[in-house]
């Protein structure tokens, strides 16, 4: 089969930490999700709506013309060496929301944070 288009914008952050680890955990799970051989990443360049837009409320047809099957949306709250991590993935052409969760963790395990939720994803979308 061919891989899965899937969508990963950085995560919208509050603060410059929030934001530098949005775009770093986004880019863990592309790259976990892209080695799997069963998800193919869509370009960044190729995305309309900003990532801040889009973690608040998707504009589906936005994800549907570049051809995304899939969206992973999501925001990082850094506060001190805490850290909360809310994620959502979206079926673009239902428009609906597939799985949805938030981990809060210190802020220097962010790396498994990301793998973790890549694995949520990988789980939700082929049921392994």
């Amino acid at each position: 089969t061919d891989p899965i288009p899937i969508a990963i914008p950085a995560m919208a952050g509050t603060g410059e930490a929030g934001a530098r680890l949005g775009a770093q955990i986004s880019q863990v799970i592309a790259n976990n999700l892209r080695s799997s051989g069963l998800f193919r990443p869509v370009q960044q360049a190729a995305f309309i709506q900003s990532p801040e837009a889009a973690a608040a409320t998707p504009r589906f047809q936005d994800w549907r013309v570049i051809g995304a099957v899939a969206l992973v949306t999501g925001r990082v709250d850094a506060s001190g060496d805490r850290l909360r991590v809310e994620f959502r993935l979206w079926d673009v052409l239902p428009e609906q929301q597939a799985l949805g969760t938030a981990y809060n963790a210190n802020a220097a395990n962010w790396r498994q944070i990301a793998h973790i939720i890549s694995d949520d994803i990988y789980r939700r979308m082929l049921g392994e």
